[in-house]
């Protein structure tokens, strides 16, 4: 699984348990701008152990070492209670919450599509 499926995965595992409401939340909890974190979460930017630990801070149950590849997302404390949530497992409201993540990185990815339209537009326009 590639950095940013495991990041999404965290994601949305802190949105399930209440800690962040969306990714847009999450961004501004971590003081970041809601386009740089999409830019990681889509693999195009590089997740940074910086970011990874910022991560980590909501939530002792996180291993950060999983965003890189290492180990099982979350630490099972001493009573053994932490598991993942398995797809079978997705509760309507996480289904949701899952639609409206999809839905703000699409308005995203759209936004960036105009932009670039219109830059390519100007390059256009000043090489006739």
């Amino acid at each position: 699984m590639a950095e940013n499926e495991r990041l999404k995965k965290v994601i949305f595992w802190l949105i399930s348990q209440g800690i962040v409401k969306t990714q847009e939340d999450l961004a501004f909890q971590l003081g970041y701008n809601p386009s740089s974190v999409s830019q990681i979460v889509t693999g195009l930017k590089p997740l940074s152990k910086k970011f990874a630990n910022k991560i980590g801070k909501f939530s002792d149950k996180i291993n950060i070492n999983y965003l890189f590849g290492e180990g099982e997302m979350l630490i099972e404390n001493y009573h053994g209670e932490s598991k993942t949530t398995s797809l079978t497992e997705v509760q309507p409201n996480e289904i949701t919450i899952l639609l409206q993540i999809i839905q703000s990185q699409q308005k995203q990815l759209e936004s960036q599509q105009r932009t670039i339209e219109i830059l390519v537009g100007t390059i256009g326009n000043k090489k006739e």
